[in-house]
């Protein structure tokens, strides 16, 4: 029992600290937002920093306040103002019990919050010390989190939430990509660099938290708005399609999956056929499904001429007003995207998230609860 007990408090251990992880991002977005013209810095000497401030950032939702909580930070931001007296410091910090507000700390508070480190710093530094510091109760994660939605969709000229909320999700993915740069003095970023960002990206994720946020429906509704809407003059692109189905998926639900993304997109002189990449399944399985198509008189490609041939992309990229759909497997992806021939990219996906090395390909990987939805978002 005691192993089970150490067990799950690893687990929500590790959940409270992504949770953290993630509060401290949408601090920093915050920042941004509030202080256009600042380099705001993160992940470096502390949490967040820039111009004149260095802020602390602790997200404790499932603790109570005490004053010994928040030592260590105190310490970490005093022993920083000893160095530099010239910065403002601020310790940011949400607990199950407090609400927001700010306060300035008198000489007796912080002794008490110091406790038997306070005799290390002399009075002058202590008094210093509070003439430049603010202690910050902040909102939970979900206030913080509507918070920043509603500053995304008015900084950018959004119309709805859902639109800043897939905001929200491409300055995530890029702050967690500047945060695990092993170069600290990469680790900063600025409403300008924002903005380019956003406008530019070219790798968005929607996870378990979007859909979840924005509802079953709504989320299947945006998705297929922003991606799969399309009208009479359909581009003429080469699009992959990359499914995560399991082996233990009936035949039938991929046969319709298939069905509806290849009568949206396989249009005769306007849109070349899709191609379909089944990673998760097995190789065996992935040639029972070949074997079922091709006894049914569907004509597609795989890149090779005959059964137990290598894969050969030349063949691949043929030209063929009779061919349905295009197949590849998993190994052969990277000589695929190496020769330049796909346009666009969609990942589904309905687990964890495992990186695809796209390279510059425009890519959009999208989280499912059941693989079925993709034959209402398409």
């Amino acid at each position: 029992m005691t192993v089970l007990r150490e067990k799950k408090e690893e687990r929500d251990g590790g959940y409270y600290a992504v949770k953290g992880f993630l509060y401290q991002f949408d601090m920093t977005i915050k920042e941004v937002l509030k202080n256009p013209l600042q380099d705001v810095l993160f992940e470096q000497v502390q949490d967040i920093s820039y111009e004149d401030f260095i802020i602390q950032v602790k997200h404790k939702e499932s603790q109570v306040y005490s004053p010994s909580k928040i030592k260590k930070p105190i310490i970490q931001l005093l022993d920083l103002h000893k160095e530099n007296d010239r910065k403002k410091y601020r310790l940011h910090c949400y607990f199950k019990n407090t609400v927001r507000h700010t306060k300035k700390l008198s000489i007796n508070e912080l002794d008490i919050i110091l406790s038997d480190k306070s005799s290390a710093y002399s009075v002058p530094q202590k008094n210093k010390f509070i003439e430049s510091f603010i202690l910050c109760y902040t909102d939970d994660f979900v206030t913080q989190f509507d918070e920043v939605i509603t500053m995304i969709k008015s900084q950018y000229g959004l119309r709805d939430n859902e639109s800043a909320i897939i905001h929200h999700a491409m300055i995530r993915s890029h702050l967690l990509q500047l945060a695990i740069n092993k170069d600290k003095e990469k680790r900063y970023i600025n409403k300008l660099k924002l903005d380019v960002y956003v406008e530019d990206a070219k790798k968005l994720f929607f996870d378990l938290g979007y859909s979840n946020y924005l509802g079953k429906e709504k989320y299947e509704r945006y998705l297929k708005s922003k991606y799969f809407t399309v009208g009479l003059n359909l581009f003429n692109l080469q699009r992959l399609f990359i499914i995560d189905f399991e082996d233990e998926i009936d035949n039938s639900i991929i046969l319709t999956i298939m069905a509806r993304i290849i009568s949206k997109y396989k249009r005769s002189s306007k849109s070349p056929p899709p191609i379909f990449c089944f990673r998760k399944l097995s190789k065996d399985r992935i040639d029972k499904l070949k074997q079922l198509i091709f006894d049914n008189g569907e004509k597609f490609n795989d890149g090779t001429y005959f059964d137990g041939d290598r894969f050969r992309i030349e063949r691949f990229t043929e030209k063929s007003e009779d061919c349905k759909f295009k197949i590849i497997g998993a190994k052969d992806f990277c000589e695929l995207l190496s020769a330049s021939y796909i346009n666009q990219i969609f990942h589904f996906y309905l687990k964890e998230y495992d990186d695809i090395q796209a390279g510059s390909h425009n890519i959009v990987h999208i989280h499912l609860d059941e693989i079925t939805q993709i034959i209402k978002i398409i």
